[in-house]
């Protein structure tokens, strides 16, 4: 083996696999499953070769869903509910298996890659989620194809009404106040978030106005000059498209 675990670089095989493999999808060996989203995996792609990358081992977490995590009995740390199912689940479909995985980017340390497994019989993380033994992660999200997006929250969705597994205790959240609002757009203030000012008030002080979230979307969020943060892509955009199409128009 070439590559030593201590100093392999996970950011650098991530842009190389987007690169020289094919379809940008890097083969790998899954090693070992240390729970239902995160996996250690050695890198078998021919194409891995001449960056020196090929035979390293790296931890990926499966873009799109966060599972239980497995307790470990050295330090007295208990697996959390359902933990031990969910790595099973994975084991049998993936352990010792060469697949392809697309690698979408890293955690924040660059320590772990963030990518989805290409199994034949379809995607690891939603068959998770189907089955309650996981919750979609929206920072692991944000790396992927949008288009393979709408599958995670559907599956997790189904589990939530079901309350399968994770979500056996889980109660659909009760709206307070009106059901219904109907007024004027009046200030955009994300791609996904308006104020309305209610028909028959007048504006006369901000506590007048209704803020009211979009459902079953988030777009990216604007940044924060005081604090130096920067706009999320897109974000700009989104708030611009939102504000042509509802800003001074009467909405329910």
């Amino acid at each position: 083996m070439k590559n030593s675990v201590e100093d392999f670089a996970t950011l650098s095989l991530v842009e190389k696999s987007q690169k020289l493999c094919e379809n940008g999808a890097v083969k790998c060996v899954v090693e070992h499953v240390f729970d239902g989203s995160r996996l250690r995996c050695l890198v078998t792609d021919p194409a891995m070769t001449s960056d020196g990358l090929i035979y390293g081992s790296f931890t990926l977490i499966i873009a799109g869903v966060s599972s239980p995590r497995v307790g470990n009995p050295k330090s007295n740390v208990e697996s959390e509910p359902f933990a031990d199912e969910a790595r099973q689940f994975v084991e049998v479909r993936l352990l010792n298996r060469e697949l392809r995985i697309s690698l979408h980017g890293t955690d924040k340390s660059e320590t772990c890659a963030v990518g989805t497994v290409h199994h034949p019989k379809g995607n690891i993380a939603v068959e998770l989620l189907k089955r309650g033994l996981g919750r979609v992660t929206d920072w692991t999200v944000r790396l992927m194809n949008p288009m393979d997006v709408p599958a995670l929250r559907v599956a997790e969705n189904n589990a939530k009404r079901t309350n399968l597994k994770v979500w056996h205790d889980y109660e659909p959240p009760k709206l307070s106040g009106a059901a219904e609002i109907q007024g004027t757009v009046v200030e955009i203030l994300t791609g996904d978030t308006v104020l309305i000012l209610p028909d028959g008030e007048t504006f006369d002080d901000d506590s007048k106005l209704k803020k009211v979230s979009l459902a079953s979307v988030r777009c990216p969020r604007l940044g924060n000059e005081r604090t130096g943060k920067p706009d999320e892509p897109y974000a700009f955009e989104c708030k611009e498209r939102l504000r042509s199409l509802t800003i001074g128009k009467s909405v329910r």
